[in-house]
């Protein structure tokens, strides 16, 4: 029974599980010695140093954290990592003893020397809590396990304020801080099962990498230095050292507030014990339910940002509350919320935020932030404080200040999201481009083409072989690079190869030249030729002649079919390449298309698309209509529409629209998502995706889209849930429904981001499909988000072993 209702909670794999519950402990056995130490330092403080006293305490911590924070550092470069964390909980556990025995000798010094030990305590061994966690889980597992965990933390809150609370005014009141030393040397124990669990994932030397590539380890040189310079440099990492600046400010504010009105209504230090025991178990109850059933919802639910925005816009309310009304129950209520929200949504969105980051940044970053800058935006708030106090203003008129540092609090939590998504994102990378975008990254396909044509045309026909050589020069591509490779022995060609075409009578031409005034003579003086009213009336009778012949006219054909397209799209002979689109032989008809498409005359615009349905020649025209560009786009439109047109033209049409590339095809692909043909889905899918790939700022019309995303996440789910055990068949079904929707999705969302996840979540490693879904968990709405994510995690779950 109770493995089932843990289970609730850790939703991880099952190697996990139990560094779950080793991660629960752990936190517990902090959070219980903490706050007896708390509890017994805040009425200490308040009994023998009075409210007043308090911005010392801040300002001295503040100070004091500073140099612990050096300290730290050059204990890190020498100390691997795993027996420093170990250590200090030694340190601490040894060092409270020896505290308690100063506590015994009544010295008016202790309670603002046990108050800055408590704050450096907390602050160390927080640090190194979340910096193993960081280390252990992934987002996706940090997001399933932190409300267990975290209530790990707030049980242990509980138990220690209901320890001070029963103990008050008995004999074991005394003896409170050797119980929680006891529970650090706990604590030892469970760090330790810790480490042995997860030997093979945490670095086992704090100089595993000191050297690499020659160079000292990022870790090893660690200083204050380079913690500090490691958040400033980093926009995202300056968020967050600010938003924690603010939470603590803010926290410190609050704090006085409530200690002065505590102060002010119990006396004497058995009452103030008790008091704080209570309260501090009341809250850790509130803040323990809260932890555990809400906090994890939460998260999911609202993201990132919104759980940001939670907590300072409570505190928003409540300090309004106490601005009006500064009596014990606003100073409770609102003491209480900073409280049990710091300790469970606060502390658990934080740290989901630093999980991103790489190790080794986020290590300094941690250590400046959360050991040091903690404190120090507490003395911040011990200076706010120290002004209210100089000038005598009324305790409740601090609220006034808090509300400007939880505004401002608010406006960077805002910013900070868009941070979270960019950092993801580096953890990521695009594994593969579609082939055709890689191909034209690297390659001009007609030019290609061009030069493959020609040398095939050697064997075939010399008038063939001497068209392509004009074509390349006419288009400038005739480079010394490529005259060398069709050259070959640098044979000549000769003008009698045109003779037949052009009717002249000798003359010679060399192709092989360097000359580039050679070369435009060349161009000009044969489209001259062309051009003469003679050469047409020629050419049309030599035209009407072949294409009259049979098959063994089929070469003169080709030659007839290019030697068209060299010509001015308003020569009477451009309607004699009608019958030869349409001959039979996909030879002829694809110099003939490719003539066309030279041409660009509307009258073929038809005749190609009835053409599509030609496999030997589809790949043509479908090239063909592409450079036709717009004036192509209407007749596209009504055939794909066109209920009696077969699926085979169709396929074309929507590839000819996706080489396009443009705002009208486009819109014209997507108009169609909604009533396509099952056997075009596919086709019709990935041509958006390809428009979407090169346009990435193209405007679709979302709302089909949208429509279209859930019929196929309806689809989708029906299928895995029908294929239990799936054969090949039903695999690559499934696979080809993912690929389709995450298309549609890079319609909707940035197509990079949405590729990129895409891509981790089928080929990637455990770690990457978690940062891919976490990545999708921040961009997806709602309707998509809570549809696809668990689809994908049990299909992940289930394939991925890496």
């Amino acid at each position: 029974m109770l493995k089932g209702f843990i289970a609730r909670f850790i939703n991880v794999e099952p190697e996990k599980k139990i560094l779950s519950v080793y991660f629960f402990l752990y936190f517990f056995l902090i959070t219980s010695p903490f706050t007896i130490m708390k509890t017994f330092r805040n009425a200490n403080f308040l009994h023998k140093l009075g409210k007043n006293s308090l911005p010392y305490a801040y300002l001295l911590t503040a100070l004091i954290a500073g140099m612990v924070v050096v300290l730290h550092a050059k204990f890190q470069a020498k100390i691997p990592k795993k027996k420093l964390i170990l250590f200090s909980l030694a340190f601490f556990s040894i060092t409270n003893i020896v505290l308690y025995l100063v506590f015994l000798t009544r010295m008016k010094w202790f309670p603002l020397l046990y108050w800055v030990w408590v704050n450096i305590l907390i602050s160390v061994l927080m640090t190194h809590f979340w910096l193993v966690a960081n280390e252990v889980f992934n987002p996706r597992e940090i997001k399933k396990i932190i409300g267990f965990v975290g209530s790990g933390g707030i049980l242990g809150g509980l138990l220690g304020g209901l320890l001070v609370k029963f103990s008050a005014g008995t004999f074991l009141y005394d003896y409170l801080l050797l119980i929680s030393s006891l529970m650090l040397g706990l604590c030892l124990l469970v760090v330790s099962l810790i480490f042995k669990a997860q030997r093979d994932d945490l670095p086992d030397e704090s100089s595993e990498q000191k050297k690499k590539d020659g160079k000292q380890s990022v870790t090893s040189a660690i200083s204050f230095k380079s913690c500090m310079d490691s958040v400033r440099k980093s926009p995202y990492l300056s968020l967050m050292a600010l938003i924690v600046s603010l939470t603590f400010i803010v926290s410190v504010l609050i704090d006085f507030q409530y200690n002065g009105i505590v102060g002010n209504t119990f006396e004497g230090e058995s009452n103030l014990a008790s008091f704080y025991g209570l309260f501090n178990a009341g809250v850790m109850v509130f803040a323990f339910l809260f932890q555990l059933f809400i906090t994890g919802g939460m998260i999911k639910r609202l993201g990132i940002r919104g759980t940001l925005l939670f907590y300072p816009l409570i505190l928003v309310f409540l300090s309004f509350g106490i601005l009006f009304s500064p009596i014990i129950f606003f100073a409770i209520a609102i003491k209480a919320s900073d409280k049990s929200l710091s300790y469970s949504v606060n502390q658990s969105i934080r740290e989901i935020l630093y999980i991103p980051v790489e190790p080794e940044l986020r290590y300094r970053a941690k250590v400046f932030i959360d050991m040091f800058l903690q404190r120090f935006a507490r003395g911040i708030g011990a200076v706010v404080v120290f002004v209210f106090i100089y000038f005598k203003i009324p305790m409740r008129f601090i609220s006034v200040a808090s509300l400007v540092f939880i505004v401002t609090w608010i406006v960077v939590s805002l910013k900070i999201n868009k941070g979270y998504i960019n950092v993801i994102k580096q953890n990521i990378q695009r594994k593969w481009k579609r082939a055709e975008k890689s191909v034209s990254d690297t390659l001009d396909l007609d030019y290609t083409k061009l030069v493959f044509d020609t040398l095939e045309s050697k064997n075939r026909s010399e008038i063939l072989y001497s068209m392509h050589v004009f074509d390349l020069i006419r288009q400038d591509k005739f480079t010394p690079e490529i005259e060398k490779i069709i050259s070959q022995k640098s044979e000549e060609a000769n003008a009698s190869s045109f003779d037949a075409l052009f009717g002249a009578e000798g003359g010679s031409w060399a192709y092989i030249t360097e000359d580039k005034e050679e070369k435009e003579d060349l161009k000009t003086n044969i489209d001259e030729v062309m051009s003469l009213k003679s050469y047409q009336e020629l050419m049309k009778g030599y035209t009407d002649k072949v294409i009259e012949k049979s098959k063994e006219t089929e070469i003169e054909k080709m030659e007839i079919a290019k030697a068209i397209g060299l010509m001015n799209p308003d020569s009477p002979l451009v309607k004699r390449l009608i019958p030869l689109v349409k001959d039979n032989s996909p030879e002829i008809s694809r110099y003939a298309i490719e003539s066309a498409a030279k041409l660009r005359k509307k009258e073929f615009i038809p005749l190609l698309i009835e053409k599509l349905n030609s496999p030997m020649v589809m790949e043509d025209v479908i090239a063909a209509l592409a450079k036709f560009g717009k004036k192509a786009v209407p007749d596209l439109e009504k055939n794909l529409k066109d209920p009696g047109v077969d699926i085979q033209t169709k396929k074309g049409i929507i590839k000819v629209l996706s080489r396009e590339g443009n705002q009208k095809a486009a819109d014209i692909l997507t108009k169609n998502l909604d009533d396509i043909e099952e056997e075009l889905e596919d086709d019709l899918i990935d041509s958006l995706d390809k428009i979407r790939s090169e346009m990435p700022d193209l405007i679709l019309e979302t709302k089909i889209i949208k429509n279209t995303v859930l019929k196929k996440l309806q689809r989708h789910s029906q299928l895995i849930t029908r294929c239990i055990e799936l054969d090949e068949t039903e695999q690559k079904e499934i696979s080809r429904s993912l690929s389709n929707l995450f298309k549609l999705l890079g319609l909707i969302y940035p197509h990079e981001d949405i590729m990129k996840a895409y891509q981790n979540i089928k080929s990637g490693t455990k770690s990457s499909t978690a940062y891919a879904v976490e990545l999708l968990d921040n961009t997806l709405s709602k309707e998509f988000r809570d549809r696809l994510i668990p689809i994908i995690e049990d299909v992940s779950a289930a394939q991925k072993d890496k």
